[in-house]
């Protein structure tokens, strides 16, 4: 090939390299130029709701942690501090007062087991209840645990599913364990 023609194929090739290149910047620029405008109409998730708003699973926490407040109206020792009723046992009773269907008739349990505390215990609880707008004559405040949270456990261990597949009364061996003649079988 002649030194001319391949000048003519070199220029044609460069030619051809440099539109690519121009074509491709060209395109990126416009592309980037595009994506960086502001579309504030769409969300992508990058908000953030303002903390006063209610989120749905604290919604669902705090109607549980009530359900079960409600569900055992014990207040012990560590809801008192000094006989008197501390934060512990204010937010107790916050949830128990949220908790409660109808709360005609409140029934508290109190099981400090300090009978010396008992009764500025008892005039802590109904203040501060009085203080949330309960009436003293709705309150009852019984000595002791709440009789319907407490329970042997044995019944219900006997009915779960692992533990029903031995004899009553045997201990079965776990897999790989030595048995009485030393053997692991």
């Amino acid at each position: 090939m002649s030194n001319r023609t391949e000048k003519k194929v070199g220029n044609k090739m460069n030619h051809k390299h440099a539109t690519s290149y121009w074509t491709l910047t060209l395109s990126a620029a416009m592309l980037l130029a595009a994506g960086c405008q502001n579309d504030s109409q769409r969300t992508r998730g990058e908000e953030f709701p303002p903390d006063q708003m209610p989120r749905t699973i604290r919604v669902y926490a705090d109607a549980q942690a009530a359900a079960a407040a409600a569900d055992d109206p014990t207040l012990k020792a560590c809801h008192f501090t000094n006989g008197t009723l501390n934060s512990l046992g204010q937010a107790k009773l916050d949830l128990i007062l949220q908790g409660c269907q109808s709360c005609e008739q409140l029934s508290l349990f109190i099981d400090t087991r300090a009978a010396d505390q008992q009764p500025s215990v008892k005039t802590s609880v109904l203040t501060y209840l009085q203080s949330q707008g309960v009436d003293a004559a709705q309150v009852k405040l019984v000595d002791g645990p709440c009789p319907q949270s407490w329970h042997a456990a044995q019944p219900d261990i006997d009915h779960m599913s692992k533990t029903e597949s031995a004899a009553p009364g045997a201990i079965p061996a776990a897999a790989g364990t030595a048995t009485a003649n030393g053997s692991g079988q």
